[in-house]
C-alpha cells in the first residue's frame, strides 16, 4: 500500500535517500491524508476517462 501512494507521489524518481526520510515522516505524520488524498485523486481519474 505505501508503495503504491510513493509511486503516486512520484517518490521513487526522486532516489533512495529521499525515499527513506520522506517514508519516516510520512508514516509518522502525514499517512492517513496522504492515504485520502491518493484515493481522491484516482477517482478523479476515473471520472475524467468516464
Amino acid at each position: 500500500m505505501r508503495l503504491k501512494i510513493a509511486k503516486k507521489l512520484g517518490i521513487e524518481n526522486e532516489g533512495p535517500t529521499f525515499t527513506t526520510t520522506r517514508k519516516i515522516k510520512i508514516s509518522k505524520s502525514t499517512s492517513t491524508p496522504i492515504t485520502i488524498s491518493a484515493d481522491k485523486e484516482e477517482e478523479r481519474d476515473h471520472a475524467q476517462q468516464s
